[in-house]
């Protein structure tokens, strides 16, 4: 297993022997907030006393979306096992346990947010979560449980993830939740709600476009956007932890009609929903980037999605979001010996 951490120690990313990747994070939450006097967004951090595991559910990924750093470096896919995925996270969680033990009195967050979309193994979501979270408090790792997150572009895939991840939701609820979860800021740029209950699992789809043409450049081999709606909303609500997520990319979806279609899309069938605006990460040999015109586009969604929030900085290290883990600067991890690799 190679090693590495961000210069600040904050963040560390795991490359096991199967190629399949586990970063471990303990970073500030952040909400965002617009400036009335500059109409920018900014940003406001809050410790909740958590830190976050970031699962991969295979070496690559099979979905291919273009501007994912996987598709540009021509990554080959691979499935993993569910005992691979558990004894990956355990190996890592164990290795950064030596090094930050303080991370034990912390809630941990689990993440199926790296390699892959685990949309496609509903049932192996659930039992390596709750295998995984077992062992954990068995180990003495967290202090409970933050929740668990999993993000997905919809693969073509059975609608028989939502009773999985509904009982998942269930059984989760027995572990210890974090106390500060209800002192977080809501995601709404104007009045910055506080949110009074976070249910312990969520599941956050990207939208990337709301017009089916784009959609597909963006995000092949997954679900019509109608036939998602549909399946999204049997899901559940905002109560049911139903999040967004929006990127805007240079030369896919950078234009005012994609910005109107994504606002239609949230108001005719999601208006009480959360939508987070994410910061395309550009890696070597990319030929896209995010769009110039992103804050303007954000200020053209605050105008009519109620519960709006944007990552500010663009993936900053290995802290971006949407698979977009990649190394960017780095300290030498001495136990191993690892070089300063970037990227």
């Amino acid at each position: 297993m190679e090693v590495f951490h961000t210069q600040d120690g904050q963040v560390a990313k795991f490359i096991h022997a199967d190629g399949s990747e586990t970063a471990i994070k303990a970073v500030p939450s952040q909400s965002s907030f617009m400036d009335p006097e500059t109409g920018e967004v900014r940003v406001r951090h809050t410790d909740r006393n958590k830190y976050s595991v970031f699962v991969s559910s295979s070496v690559g990924c099979y979905l291919k979306c273009p501007m994912c750093h996987l598709t540009i470096k021509d990554s080959v896919y691979r499935p993993l096992r569910g005992d691979q995925i558990l004894e990956n996270l355990k190996e890592a969680l164990i290795d950064e346990m030596r090094v930050r033990p303080a991370l034990a009195s912390k809630y941990m967050k689990l993440c199926w947010m790296g390699m892959g979309d685990a949309l496609n193994e509903p049932a192996m979501v659930r039992d390596i979560s709750n295998r995984f979270i077992e062992w954990v408090f068995e180990e003495g790792f967290a202090a409970g449980l933050d929740c668990v997150d999993l993000s997905t572009v919809m693969p073509r895939v059975s609608p028989v993830w939502q009773s999985e991840f509904k009982a998942l939701r269930e059984e989760l609820s027995k572990w210890p939740k974090n106390p500060l979860n209800a002192q977080v800021e809501q995601a709404e740029l104007s009045t910055h709600d506080t949110y009074q209950a976070r249910p312990p699992f969520r599941l956050f789809y990207s939208v990337h476009s709301a017009i089916q043409e784009t959609r597909d450049k963006m995000a092949p081999r997954t679900t019509p956007v109608e036939e998602a709606i549909s399946r999204l909303k049997e899901f559940g609500g905002p109560a049911a932890g139903l999040i967004f997520h929006q990127l805007f990319v240079e030369g896919l979806n950078d234009s005012l009609e994609e910005v109107r279609a994504l606002s239609r899309f949230m108001g005719n069938h999601f208006p009480d929903n959360e939508l987070r605006v994410l910061r395309y990460n550009h890696c070597d040999r990319s030929p896209w980037r995010e769009w110039e015109s992103v804050q303007a586009a954000v200020s053209q969604l605050a105008q009519s999605v109620q519960h709006l929030k944007v990552q500010i900085s663009a993936g900053n290290e290995v802290q971006a979001a949407c698979g977009q883990f990649l190394v960017a600067r780095t300290r030498t991890v001495e136990r191993l010996r690892i070089p300063v690799v970037v990227r």
